[in-house]
C-alpha cells in the first residue's frame, strides 16, 4: 500500500511540474518578470517540506524571478535558490494566514514580504532587489 501511495505522489507531483512548465513557457516572451503563486505544503508546518524544496527549484530553473506559496496557515521562511544558469529566485515558502478564525497562535500571524523588481534598460536583466 505504501508503494501504491508512493507512486501515486510521484505521479500527481510530474503532472504538477508539467502543468507548471506549460503555463511559464506560455508566459515567456510577453512579461518582463514572472512571478509563481502556488499552493503547496503541509498545513501547520512552519518549515518547507521536500515536495516545496523539488518544486521551487523546479520552477526557479524555468526561470521564474520570484515563488509565493500558501496553503500551511502558518509562516514559513523566504529564501533564495540558486539557478542552474546561476541566477537566483526569490522564494516565499509561505506568509502565513492574513485573517484567520484559527485559534492557536501560529496560525493567526500573517506575514508580509516587500521587493522591488528592477529591469536593466540596457541588458533587460531582472533583479530582485530590496527584499523584506
Amino acid at each position: 500500500k505504501q508503494e501504491k501511495e508512493r507512486q501515486a505522489r510521484k505521479a500527481a507531483l510530474k503532472a504538477r511540474k508539467d502543468r507548471i512548465k506549460e503555463d511559464v513557457e506560455r508566459l515567456k516572451g510577453t512579461c518582463d518578470s514572472i512571478l509563481v503563486s502556488i499552493h503547496w505544503g503541509e498545513e501547520y508546518s512552519t518549515t518547507p517540506n521536500s515536495e516545496q524544496k523539488e518544486l521551487a527549484k523546479f520552477i526557479a530553473n524555468l526561470g521564474v524571478d520570484v515563488i509565493i506559496g500558501e496553503h500551511p496557515h502558518v509562516i514559513q521562511p523566504m529564501d533564495w535558490v540558486e539557478r542552474d544558469d546561476g541566477k537566483q529566485t526569490l522564494v516565499i515558502y509561505s506568509l502565513g494566514n492574513f485573517l484567520s478564525s484559527q485559534v492557536t497562535i501560529e496560525r493567526m500571524l500573517g506575514g508580509c514580504a516587500a521587493f522591488d523588481i528592477r529591469k536593466n534598460g540596457e541588458t533587460g536583466e531582472i533583479t530582485i532587489e530590496n527584499v523584506e
